[in-house]
């Protein structure tokens, strides 16, 4: 009987993958497992190195990007264990992690999903869990009112910056950077939902999961490295600057708030997310005129947040 089905979704990160995936063969254990990775149709060799490297891997390739949704629930479909780890390919597994997570959830039959620590390669703590989003919440995160005061329960309250994160506790959602799903969770409220391309789509699920009666945990004596969050400036400019990116996060963003919260609260946030781009635009402008930064980081800048609120009017 298999306990555990990894599942890795890849695009383009063969060396990361690589990193992953001996992690996670030097940590099993004596866990019953599959490993599945699903390949979005990679240009660096990500399909070679796997099938060199890593033979007994269940490799799914794809003919082009179809998106994290969709290509776990290529993997979720044919995954016969009785637990499903959604795994980021940019993560290290530790020594001990994956016995601990199939044993909280084997001593908790009501846990649906477990998510756990997520830490960088300096053991700095990154968003592990959240509460559900709201409107406010989301609209707090783009004023920039969530990173000003993270620690509050007003303005902080979207990733639980005013925890420790130091306790188990019953969490509303856990990021699919690491999640560990119940199959008999995933059998009765369904796979993700695949009108997500990328973002918001492990929300959704552990929202269904929640308001189907099962429990999401969180567990911090269990970490998992995540390097994609490594460099703040990184991500940063990933999320705010690349255009697909950006795109992808406005349409998940809009669709999550019309299914769970109907049309209005969509309406509010295209609103008020471009005028909170506006007065951050006008930040810049300032920054510019009294020479704090130069003519190349203000055009960049201009035409970053110009693309952001174009995307956000625009988005579906």
């Amino acid at each position: 009987m298999v306990e555990l089905s990894i599942i890795i979704v890849n695009f383009n990160t063969k060396l990361l993958l690589k990193q992953c995936l001996e992690s996670i063969y030097q940590n099993l254990d004596n866990i019953e497992h599959e490993i599945f990775v699903v390949d979005n149709n990679s240009k660096d060799g990500s399909p070679s190195m796997i099938k060199e490297n890593f033979p007994s891997v269940l490799l799914i390739e794809n003919k082009e990007n179809v998106g994290f949704a969709k290509a776990n629930n290529q993997a979720i479909q044919k995954a016969r264990g009785q637990y499903l780890l959604l795994l980021n390919s940019d993560t290290i597994i530790p020594a001990g992690t994956l016995t601990l997570m199939v044993n909280f959830m084997d001593l908790n039959p009501k846990a649906g999903a477990l998510g756990v620590k997520l830490v960088d390669r300096d053991s700095n703590l990154q968003t592990s869990c959240r509460h559900f989003p709201t409107v406010f919440t989301m609209l707090s995160q783009f004023f920039g009112l969530s990173s000003r005061f993270p620690k509050s329960k007003i303005f902080g309250w979207y990733d639980m910056g005013y925890w420790d994160h130091c306790q188990t506790r019953k969490v509303d959602c856990v990021p699919g950077t690491s999640l560990l799903v119940r199959k008999k969770a995933v059998q009765e409220v369904g796979l993700l939902d695949e009108n997500y391309f990328m973002y918001f789509e492990d929300t959704d699920w552990c929202y269904r999961i929640t308001r189907a009666g099962w429990k999401v945990v969180f567990l911090p004596e269990v970490k998992v490295i995540h390097l994609g969050g490594a460099s703040a400036d990184r991500s940063n400019r990933g999320l705010l600057y690349d255009k697909t990116l950006t795109r992808e996060l406005f349409n998940s963003l809009f669709y999550y708030f019309r299914k769970f919260h109907g049309g209005f609260s969509v309406l509010i946030l295209k609103i008020f997310i471009p005028l909170s781009l506006i007065i951050r635009m006008l930040k810049w402008i300032f920054a510019y005129i009294f020479r704090q930064i130069d003519v190349k980081e203000f055009s960049y800048k201009m035409s970053s947040f110009y693309q952001m609120i174009k995307y956000c009017l625009t988005s579906r």
